[in-house]
Formats: structure tokens, sequence, C-alpha cells
């Protein structure tokens, strides 16, 4: 059995198995170009070490000659790379002293192929034999190159290297590796240097055999691999619990931000295409498949928003870094959608490189706020409209009879008339004084309805109904059931005042001649029901200044947590039905 030599066997078959699998991985990692030269010089160590195994079999000092020549080629492969695989992998080793390598290996080489016989031997004028572990093995003899110092001094260079390599990693902290790879490459490198000096230079009689000690750095290299191939298999399970974690973050932001009508968007800083959330795609009537870009998101937005909302965008890429603005959206179907924004821009290293937005539907805010806004514009029409009525009140009916009481006592003060036409005067004058007393008192009541905290709500109620069908040719009838006297003064304010404004609108607009007024109490609810025969109407329809009064109905009785609902039909009627929870309403005064 051959020991030494199949041993070069075993060198040659490691070096080649880690120079594939580290080829393997320059194609999954194109951009490492340590693996590419490790490559280099594993598959140059597995040549060398079969001219290694050649040279000890050598049967004659020519062919060992020719042998020793074109083992020098690979020499170079494994020395140069593996110096240079150091640097990059460890990121350690003075360049200077790389070059230096370099260089001196390289002249090596050269002076290797122009000399006569090769870099190390002039000539072998013979080969001896010597016994290794029962195996005779030939040593060259013969005239010794001095060009061979050329490649001594490159292998000097090369333990150097290594030791500088090893001192700075170590320093850094990472002592793994300056253990593992640096001594390894630090006992190749002394065993090179050895074999080079004591056997060329004939101290030793021993055949070539360094490749055996660059399986130092073949095991290193191999459990650098395996750590590796652990880490990244560690690194992998944390990459798919991340993945994991972030798909449901995702879907739990989705589904909140669904949940909160939300869309969501991305756009990459000079990219036109967008990505949205599905929420998104549904607020701006986007198909889920379709491919959006910025100029298809700004054809949606209303024509007089349009420059305003690509200012902004422009802006916040430019200068500000955020914007928030509102806008219009115009749908296919023609109706107008309220759009509220909010954006960030991403920096990175100072640069703009994406922006993220969020949008949500405002319709129904904005809708709110016209309507409120319309709302107050009509109650202060209405509030001055009343105040005029009451000053022409005042003015055409009280002041006027005022004066005409004033000249009437003044000339009865002057006359000297028969007792019993001045006792006539004085009735008529005391039946005009009664009648402004009346419009006073009717004016008071209109204004607040003192009757409520003094008898309750169904006498007011009762009170004012007799009052109406005294004052107009309207009979309203008038029913109450179960009405307690303790019922808190907003319900009781609020209940009248809707009595009111129906029978009102009934005198004025119905031509009914019956109304029915109707008040009870169930459980924990007081129902309100005014009634009548008169022509009716399309509550739908019902807009414009004539709506006022349902509205300022429909405000009191939402305050009060209650519901009111029209029911009226043209030539049928009207019937307005009231209901507040006695329960979950406060004391308020109005």
């Amino acid at each position: 059995m051959n020991l030494v030599t199949d041993g070069m066997l075993i060198v040659s078959g490691s070096a080649a198995t880690l120079g594939a699998i580290h080829l393997r991985m320059c194609f999954q990692k194109r951009d490492r170009l340590t693996h590419i030269i490790f490559t280099v010089a594993s598959f140059g160590l597995a040549c060398y070490a079969l001219f290694e195994r050649a040279l000890m079999q050598a049967a004659s000092p020519a062919e060992h000659l020719q042998l020793m020549r074109w083992a020098h080629i690979f020499v170079w492969l494994v020395v140069v790379p593996t110096a240079w695989f150091v640097h990059l992998y460890l990121n350690a080793g003075r360049r200077w002293v790389l070059w230096c390598l370099t260089l001196f290996r390289t002249l090596a080489l050269i002076a290797n192929f122009a000399s006569a016989g090769n870099l190390n031997y002039h000539e072998v004028t013979s080969l001896d034999h010597v016994n290794i572990l029962g195996e005779p093995l030939s040593v060259a003899v013969g005239i010794a190159n001095p060009w061979m110092l050329l490649g001594q001094i490159s292998l000097l260079f090369f333990m150097l290297f290594s030791v500088d390599a090893i001192i700075e990693v170590w320093r850094r902290g990472d002592r793994r590796r300056a253990l593992t790879v640096g001594a390894s490459l630090f006992i190749f490198s002394l065993t090179g240097l050895g074999m080079a000096v004591f056997i060329l230079w004939g101290i030793v009689a021993l055949p070539l055999f360094s490749s055996p000690f660059f399986l130092g750095i073949i095991i290193a290299m191999g459990y650098e691999i395996s750590r590796d191939v652990q880490r990244a298999g560690q690194l992998s399970d944390d990459l798919t619990a991340s993945r994991s974690e972030l798909n449901e973050n995702q879907r739990q932001m989705a589904l909140s931000a669904s949940a909160a009508n939300v869309g969501i968007w991305t756009r990459l800083i000079g990219e036109e295409t967008i990505q949205a959330s599905e929420k998104w795609h549904e607020l701006f009537e986007f198909d889920l498949e379709e491919k959006i870009t910025f100029r298809d998101y700004l054809q949606r937005i209303y024509p007089a928003d349009r420059e305003r909302v690509a200012n902004a965008l422009i802006d916040a890429e430019k200068r500000i870094g955020e914007y928030e603005t509102e806008y219009r959206v115009l749908l296919r179907s023609g109706e107008i959608r309220w759009i509220g924004s909010r954006g960030k821009i991403d920096f990175e290293d100072g640069i703009p490189v994406r922006l993220r937005g969020a949008s949500v539907d405002i319709t129904k805010r904005k809708l709110a706020e016209e309507a409120a806004h319309d709302l107050s514009g009509r109650m202060f029409g209405a509030q001055e409209s009343e105040r005029a009525r009451i000053a022409r009140e005042l003015h055409d009916d009280f002041s006027q009879s005022l004066a005409l009481l004033s000249i009437q006592l003044e000339v009865l003060g002057r006359e000297s008339a028969e007792p019993a036409a001045v006792k006539k005067k004085v009735t008529d004058l005391t039946a005009q004084i009664q009648g402004l007393s009346s419009d006073v008192h009717r004016i008071s009541h209109e204004l607040h309805p003192s009757k409520l905290g003094q008898l309750g709500l169904e006498a007011a109620l009762r009170g004012f109904c007799r009052e109406i069908t005294a004052a107009h040719r309207l009979k309203v009838a008038f029913d109450a059931e179960n009405v307690p006297r303790s019922l808190s003064n907003d319900i009781s304010l609020c209940l009248y005042r809707v009595t009111q404004e129906s029978l009102q609108n009934i005198q004025k607009h119905s031509g009914a001649s019956l109304a029915t007024v109707k008040i009870d109490v169930a459980g924990d609810e007081v129902r309100l029901v005014v009634s009548d025969n008169g022509c009716g109407f399309n509550p739908e329809n019902e807009t414009g200044k004539e709506s006022l009064g349902l509205i300022s109905m429909s405000e009191r009785v939402r305050y009060l947590n209650g519901t009111l609902s029209i029911e009226s039909r043209e030539s049928a009627g009207t019937k307005i039905t009231v209901s507040i929870p006695l329960k979950g309403t406060s004391e308020r005064t109005n």
C-alpha cells in the first residue's frame, strides 16, 4: 500500500471538492470575488498535488526536471490567489506586502521558463530514492538554480502577510477566524518556505510534498463553510419567521385600514407606477388588477383640484417631505367623492426615494359641513325674519294703538261731555288696552312658554291647542295619557316646540280643517303624534326655506337621542311622530 502517494491523491481530491463547492457559490453569488479566487487556488492545489505525486514516482532525471518545470504554474495558482483570498475574505493584511508577494512569485514563474531546466535546478544529474512509510520515493540530485531565491522570497512575503493578517483580525476581535484561517495559512507558508530552503539547497534529502500542509487551509475553509451554511439556515429560519410576522402585520394593517375606510399607496420617486391597497383601488374606482400610473391617479381628480394636488405632491418631494390635502374625485357615474389624503416622503442619505400616502373617503363629513353651513345661514335668515316680524308687529300694531290711545285720552281730558259719553269712551279704551295685553301675552308666549314651568307639558299643550283653535279656522283636538308633570325641562320644551312648529305649518300650508295632537308615555319612552287632514306633501322633495322648520324639529329631537318620522302623501294629510327616551337625556335648559 502506497500511503504517501495515495495520500497525495486524497489531498488533490479534497482540494478539488472544496474548489467545486466554491465554484457553485460563485454561480449563486457572482459578485463574490472571494469565491472565484479561492476556486482558482483550490483547483491549482489539486493539480499541484498530482504533480508532486508524479515527482515522487519519476523514473528519470529528465522526467523529474520537466515535471518540476510545469509544476511551478500551479505553485503560482496556489500561492498568489490564496494570499488575495485571505485579503478579501478576512479584510486584513497590508496590500503592499501582498503586491510584493505577487511580484516575486510572478518573477519566479518567468525565471522558471526563462532558465535552462527549471526554477529549482539547472540540471538534475541523478535520482536518489528514500523509503518513507515503506514506500520508495524519488529525490532529485543536481545543480541548484540561484533564481529559486525569487520563489523563496515570495514564500517569505506570504508568511509575513499571513502573520500581519492574523494580528489584524485578532485585534479586531474576530479571534475564531484568526485561529482557524490565519493559523492554517501561517503553517502552510512556514512549511513551504522550510522545504524550499532545506530540500532544494540539498540540506535534507527528501521529496517535495508541501501540498498536504495546505489541508489545514482546506479544513479551515470547510469549517467556515459549515458555519456559513449553519448561519444561512438560521437566517433562513429567521427570515421565514420575519416574513410570516410581516405578512401577519400587513394583513392586520390592511384590515385596520379597511375598517377605517383608508386606502394606502406607495410610489418610488421617479417612477410612474403606483402600488396601492385594495381599498385605495375601491376609493378611486380602479380595477384591482389594473396597473395604475401617477398620471392615471391625477386624471381621476376633479379638474379644478388637479393642479393643486399635483403641486402639493411636488412640494413634498422637493422641499417639505410630507403633505396633507383634501380634494374631489370624479367617479365614473359622474358623482363627486371627497378624499382626504396625507403622505410622507422616505429619505435615504438625504435623497427622497419613496412617497407613501393614505387616502380616506370624507364625503359624508364634507356633505355634513356643507349642510351645517347652509343650515346656519338659513337659521340666521329665519332669526332675522322673526325679528323683523316682531318689529313690524310692535311698530304697526302696538305703537300705533298706543299712539291712538294717547290721543283719545288727551281728547277725553279736554272734553266736558256727559258722564255717559265719558263712561262709553273709557269702556272702549279699556277694551283696546285688553286687546294690547292679549297681543303682548301671545308674543311673549311664542317667545317662551312660561306655562311649561308653572303647569307642566300637558296643560301647556292643551292651552296652546285652544289658542290655535280660537285664533284660526283650524280645530285642534288634544289627547294626553299618562303624562307626568315631572318630565325634564329639555323634553318638555322639545315636545312643545315640535307641536308649535307642526301646528303653525298646518295652519299656514296644509289647508286642513282638523288637526290632532296626542301625547302619551309608555314604558321608558314619551311619544308625540301630530296629524292633520290637509293637502299633504312629499317629505323627500321638501327643500328650501319651507324645510327649515322640519330641520329644526329634527335637530331638537336628535339632540335628546330621540327619533322623528314624517308620513305624508299629497291630498292625504300629514302625520309627525316623535319618540324620546326618558332615560339617557340630561337636564338641559333652552
